[in-house]
């Protein structure tokens, strides 16, 4: 090569290493870009590397899971869902090659021990960084993918926050809080194993950063470039190293074919499997069935329960959609009930965060929160009671005095908001009360509050003499700011969204659909009300859309447009006069909306999402409420007399596939999927049922 070409090409490649990694994956995927993917491998090879040798030790076995990542990539490159999420997804794949290469490993070595002599033991055995390291990698595993993603970029991988934000297409506030709650979640878990690291210890795992500036060994990167490109291209890796890398790959893909999704582009979704129950980690129900998602390492049924945290109203996107588990290949004949408990009367749903269970409930007039262990049902604490007697308003029906509000958890603390305005914060360890504000609720209440960036919202007071919208200081409970623009007491609660350039909070304030800064509380927007009465449901996003229903009215989309006036939201598309809506919160799976209607005594509905168009509506009479719980595959419908049904997400008609009766009194509660159990509320119980791997129906 001449001095030109050299010059050339190294220009060619200096200007591919500031590409993003999304351009360099579709650059590759495009073209079979030699040097595209040689960026990638460049920029990500420390990461991967570090994380197979933790995971294996031996530096040869490190090397195959190392390179066997790289042919995962190379072959799958086309069907990769998060292309800005590159990083995060290599992880994965890593984590989970080193531990199949691991076990291959340990069966060799079990064969070869028959005949030899007695291992002499490993000095390391205990507890010291070799444990450590593993514990470590085991938990940033099963962290689930939006909190795992910030810790590998910025610890693992050394970005900056900014960086890092820019890469997730998040802003940097969102960022820190997400790095804030990743270490205290995986710091909680290392010390719930036993793992009670020296100070040092779990600052350096979080650090490796720094050395990923190191870069790639040269040695490594012709081979594992060259196998790529003839692993992507079908062809045979058969000598040297890489034929090893090669069935390590081929293994793995085998595996993930088996798991049960579709296959398109010739590539198949990553599928981890654990304890018999197959588990889609971090798959979007939206996708095609052609994407790709950050694959989860192999866990058994406990933790894959662990993963999955519902730990606020409709989970967490308070979308209704389930991240971190999936649903069973077959659904069993019948559901067992593992645990069942006497929490007395209310509405408010459970939630989960780790092994424990999360409620809010009262006796008499005594409202207080319980604090289950998720795997025996048995009482961890019990805050302490306050007195919270309650007169029902005209019209409230049959929820009475019951706790409507569902808790959220986030940083170590519990939000709670109970039936005559007392806003509480609690220790999520303990019980603890760290602060509490009376905020004189009135009637017709019910919103559940919502925690991002330091600050806790909620709808409280009345909104007309006093309170409003109002964001609490998580740590403090000090008033932030109050949206008091006749934002009264609704049941619906707000969502947060980032459109149209704003973190804002969609709610419902006066009756009218409006839009307000998390920042500062100002109002953004807003829509004149089409329905009767106080909205009761929680609005929805569909890519840039918002998806809402005033109370007893039909569904509506509107699109948020900035221009020299601000911000105005323009409706797309209104669905079917008849098609009105009550207590029921829709759910969107890929491009349709699932919901309940009070047509015909009830009926549930699948609608276009782009155009709002009715696909299919069910036969009557199915009750007055449901709870839609979107498993990606499946649907889960809670109706209010306890059956719980399983729905196929089609286009074409309304087809059960599974029915349960889980409770023979009234279910208004949210349930709660974690992949090998639903916790069921009902009007006085909280039950456990578990999904069992073996027996099932079609």
């Amino acid at each position: 090569m001449s001095n030109v070409q050299a010059e050339t090409l190294a220009r060619h490649l200096c200007a591919l290493s500031a590409r993003p990694d999304q351009e360099l994956v579709s650059a590759f995927a495009a073209g079979r870009n030699e040097q595209a993917f040689e960026a990638l491998v460049r920029r990500h090879g420390p990461m991967v590397l570090r994380v197979c040798r933790r995971v294996l030790g031996g530096l040869h076995d490190a090397e195959d899971a190392f390179q066997a990542t790289f042919l995962v990539l190379a072959r799958s490159a086309r069907a990769l869902r998060r292309r800005e999420s590159v990083a995060n997804w290599l992880y994965g794949v890593a984590y989970r090659l080193a531990l199949r290469a691991r076990s291959d490993a340990a069966r060799r070595r079990a064969r070869e021990a028959r005949a030899a002599l007695p291992p002499v033991a490993d000095p390391l055995a205990e507890l010291t960084v070799r444990e450590a390291q593993g514990a470590f990698d085991e938990e940033l595993a099963r962290l689930p993918e939006r909190l795992r993603a910030p810790l590998v970029l910025c610890c693992l991988e050394g970005l900056t926050r900014d960086e890092a934000a820019r890469q997730l297409g998040c802003p940097p506030t969102t960022l820190k809080g997400r790095l804030e709650q990743a270490r205290g979640l995986l710091r909680g878990r290392l010390v719930r194993r036993g793992l009670t690291l020296p100070a040092g210890l779990l600052a350096s795992l979080l650090a490796e950063g720094a050395a990923a500036q190191a870069g790639m060994p040269a040695p490594f990167l012709p081979p594992v470039v060259r196998a790529a490109l003839l692993y992507a291209a079908g062809g045979a890796v058969r000598t040297g190293a890489g034929s090893a890398a090669a069935r390590l790959a081929d293994g793995y893909l085998r595996g993930s074919a088996a798991g049960r999704l579709a296959v398109a582009a010739a590539l198949v979704m990553l599928l981890g499997v654990g304890g018999g129950a197959a588990l889609v980690a971090g798959r979007d129900p939206g996708a095609a069935p052609a994407q790709l998602a950050a694959p989860e390492p192999p866990r058994s049924a406990p933790e894959a329960a662990a993963a999955a945290d519902w730990p606020q109203w409709r989970g967490p996107n308070r979308d209704g959609v389930v991240h971190g588990a999936a649903a069973p290949a077959k659904w069993p004949w019948a559901l067992t009930e593992e645990w069942k408990v006497a929490v007395g009367p209310g509405v408010a749903s459970p939630v989960v965060v780790g092994d424990r269970v999360y409620l809010l409930t009262r006796q008499k007039d005594d409202e207080f929160v319980l604090c289950l262990d998720l795997p025996s049902g048995k009482e961890n604490w019990r805050s302490e009671p306050y007195p919270a007697p309650y007169k029902a308003g005209p019209g409230e029906g049959t929820a009475d005095d019951r706790p409507r509000s569902t808790p959220a958890v986030a940083d170590g603390r519990v939000f709670t908001l109970g039936m005559t305005g007392i806003f509480s914060c609690l220790d999520a360890r303990t019980g603890k009360l760290l602060w509490r504000k009376d905020t004189r609720y009135t009637y017709y209440g019910g919103s559940s509050p919502l925690v991002a960036d330091g600050l806790c919202v909620a709808h409280v007071g009345d909104g007309v003499k006093t309170g409003g919208l109002t964001a609490f200081d998580v740590r403090s409970g000090d008033v932030k700011w109050c949206f008091a623009d006749g934002a009264s007491a609704t049941s619906g609660s707000p969502i947060l969204v980032d459109l149209a350039g704003e973190r804002q909070l969609v709610t419902y304030s006066n009756w009218n659909a409006c839009g307000v800064s998390l920042t500062t509380g100002k109002r953004l927007w807003g829509v004149l009300p089409s329905g009767a009465g106080m909205p009761c449901t929680t609005p929805l996003r569909y890519k840039d859309l918002l998806i809402l229903a005033d109370n007893m009215d039909s569904l509506r989309a509107l699109r948020l447009e900035r221009g020299d006036k601000g911000i105005t939201a323009r409706q797309v598309w209104k669905s079917r006069d008849d098609l009105k809506l009550y207590y029921s919160s829709p759910v969107v799976v890929g491009d349709r909306v699932f919901g309940m209607s009070t047509r015909n005594g009830g009926c549930f509905f699948c609608l276009d999402a782009a155009s709002g168009k009715v696909l299919w509506e069910s036969e009557g009479r199915q009750g007055g409420y449901a709870s839609f719980v979107s498993l990606g595959s499946v649907l889960l419908l809670l109706k209010d007399r306890g059956q719980l049904l399983v729905v196929k997400p089609s286009g074409a008609a309304f087809e059960a596939i599974a029915e349960y009766r889980v409770s023979d009194r009234g279910t208004l509660a949210h349930p709660v999927f974690l992949g090998d159990r639903i916790l069921i509320r009902d009007d006085l119980t909280l039950r456990s049922f578990r999904i069992g791997p073996d027996a099932g129906q079609e």
